[in-house]
């Protein structure tokens, strides 16, 4: 029988995919504990509060070029206000998250791990004797 290719990892996969889905566990609830700290600190971001801000001032220039500027705000508003911040602010807000999660050590040790454990396959090389079928390939 033929040896395995090199890229094939050699501890069993079982092990490997078990010690993954623990530390995947593990960053999981570090970060669902912190949660809170997690949201105020990507809050605070300058993207994210420039996004806020940018939104708050287009909103607040609509209502004053409608003649509304100084009304009230009707519930009606404050759903358009917070579907105008969500919409500026949301992706920046993940974006502020997501890079927050990556530089916790969890996840430092998961992507380790996952590097270590499940290394990228070598593109496919004919080995010598192989027939190739016409119109298949791998």
């Amino acid at each position: 029988m033929a040896a395995a290719p090199s890229n094939f990892p050699t501890k069993p996969l079982g092990d490997a995919t078990t010690q993954v889905v623990v530390l995947a566990f593990d960053l999981f609830g570090q970060q669902l504990a912190s949660f809170p700290t997690l949201l105020q600190k990507s809050l605070s971001d300058k993207n994210v509060q420039d996004a806020i801000q940018s939104a708050l001032d287009s909103f607040i220039l609509k209502r004053m070029a409608a003649g509304t500027g100084m009304n009230p705000l009707t519930a009606k508003d404050a759903q358009d206000l917070l579907a105008a911040i969500g919409g500026s602010a949301g992706g920046k807000l993940s974006d502020a998250a997501l890079q927050q999660i990556k530089a916790s050590p969890e996840y430092k040790r998961l992507e380790k791990r996952r590097r270590i454990s499940m290394p990228r396959p070598r593109p496919h090389r004919w080995a010598p004797g192989w027939t190739r079928i016409p119109g298949w390939s791998l």
